[in-house]
């Protein structure tokens, strides 16, 4: 596991917002973003970190914030930055 300096590392933030933008979400980049892989096992990469909605929710005023974890082919809402590992199918963040 690493953190991410979206400075030092653009093409890490770039694919992040391309695949979220995909969700109707945008990264929040003030906030730690982690990058797990590749390692035995484990021939990909996955990202952990803050998105929230580009909209703001009607009636509430505010904008709504998701942990969430992006795999190479699914992005998944998690409770915990430790549970990346461990997505619900139910939890799963389709595109549109």
């Amino acid at each position: 596991m690493g953190y991410l300096d979206f400075k030092d590392q653009p093409e890490h933030l770039a694919h992040i917002k391309k695949i979220l933008a995909r969700r109707g979400l945008k990264p929040c980049i003030d906030e730690e973003w982690e990058i797990h892989g590749p390692h035995q096992g484990m021939n990909y990469q996955v990202y952990v970190g803050l998105a929230k909605t580009k909209k703001i929710q009607p009636g509430t005023g505010k904008k709504e914030y998701y942990c969430v974890v992006i795999y190479p082919r699914a992005v998944y809402m998690i409770y915990e930055h430790g549970d990346w590992y461990k997505p619900q199918t139910e939890d799963r963040i389709t595109v549109g």
